[in-house]
């Protein structure tokens, strides 16, 4: 549940950022340089830099191009880089889901129990996971298609050539329009395949597990599910404590320190530099965050910008300061003393960054003399 925690805070900090116009550029790139070779990837690429429009993102979504494959293959294995590049599209979807769902809410008076199908291929590991684990939840770690029709997503069950450690199954999954849970939607009508009678699930959801049981004629297994509420008291508690650690407004160092929280301490890392080089008022929490990885990370080179930086001396402070939360104290009076001395050479001797190495080199000595 741990981990199941911080991804769902993840995604939810992701959702919540402020997004800029050179985002789209960004995951245009990635693209380009994962399919650059194929052509018919390349074209698909140059269409969506021209076209995209945020009120068309599951059209692109359910496009079967390399948009669909990165992220979902991203989300699969959780590779938050490349989820941090998908950021503006993820959102999109989600509103795209939300607005779909809050006009389906508003427009229907019976809301009765929607039984809706997903057929697929998993592993016995898998597979004798969820049968130990009746009335536990499990997650879906994507924006989860599914059908109203049975047949269509058997069909998903035979796509694959079975192997001797794979089962196929299909999951039977009701949803209580009743119940505040994460946010579906038809999509039929604006998806890029028309006739799937599809409903599209948003990312991180939750699902009871009701029962699990083999059938024979079918020669698959059935899972019955039930898309949770946030309500469930096994789950409120846990939803309330995830959203109190996020605010409305989240940014890069919401997401660094969601990392570090994470033990993902390379993609920290990645989080903070990425901070470095966009911020320029928050430049102290950023070196922090970014001290804070390296130092999980047992590299402290990569916290050193060039020679020449401005703020290379309040690094070494830092980092100095990391060190001595450590007790490393010959690190951190290394770190101090070159701080000061490049504080020295560059800023007059009542500046906060020389008083401040100066305070911290004597408070120190004097910790490492007791």
């Amino acid at each position: 549940m741990l981990v199941l925690c911080g991804f769902q805070l993840f995604i939810e900090v992701l959702l919540r950022m402020h997004h800029k116009s050179s985002d789209r550029k960004e995951l245009i790139d990635v693209c380009k340089k994962s399919y650059g070779a194929n052509h018919k990837q390349m074209k698909i690429i140059h269409e969506f830099e021209q076209t995209y429009d945020g009120e068309k993102a599951i059209w692109w979504y359910t496009h079967d191009s390399c948009f669909y494959r990165m992220m979902n293959k991203a989300l699969r294995i959780q590779n938050y880089n490349t989820l941090f590049a998908f950021r503006f599209f993820i959102t999109d979807i989600a509103k795209q889901i939300k607005y779909e769902y809050e006009n389906f809410i508003r427009t229907n008076v019976n809301r009765n129990i929607i039984r809706v199908y997903r057929g697929q291929i998993i592993s016995i590991d898998e597979l004798e996971l969820m049968k130990n684990n009746i009335n536990e939840f499990l997650s879906m770690n994507s924006f989860l298609s599914t059908s109203r029709n049975r047949t269509t997503a058997l069909e998903f069950t035979r796509v694959s050539r079975r192997r001797d450690n794979m089962r196929a199954i299909l999951f039977e999954i009701d949803i209580n329009p009743r119940l505040r849970t994460k946010t579906f939607a038809a999509i039929d009508k604006i998806s890029h395949y028309k006739h799937e009678n599809e409903i599209l699930i948003m990312l991180g959801a939750l699902f009871r597990i009701e029962n699990i049981f083999e059938n024979e004629k079918e020669k698959l297994w059935i899972a019955h599910v039930s898309l949770a509420s946030e309500d469930d008291y096994h789950l409120k508690e846990i939803f309330t404590h995830m959203k109190g650690k996020i605010g409305d407004d989240t940014n890069l160092d919401s997401l660094g320190k969601l990392l570090l929280r994470m033990d993902e301490n390379e993609q920290a890392r990645k989080c903070y530099k990425r901070m470095l080089e966009e911020t320029q008022l928050a430049v102290g929490d950023a070196q922090l965050g970014l001290g804070w990885a390296s130092l999980r990370c047992k590299n402290f080179d990569e916290t050193k910008l060039p020679s020449d930086h401005p703020q290379i001396a309040a690094i070494y402070n830092n980092i100095g300061w990391l060190h001595e939360r450590e007790k490393n104290y010959a690190k951190a009076l290394d770190c101090y003393q070159k701080a000061l001395e490049i504080s020295r050479k560059t800023l007059p001797p009542t500046h906060h960054h020389v008083t401040g190495a100066e305070e911290n080199i004597q408070r120190l000595k004097k910790t490492m003399e007791q």
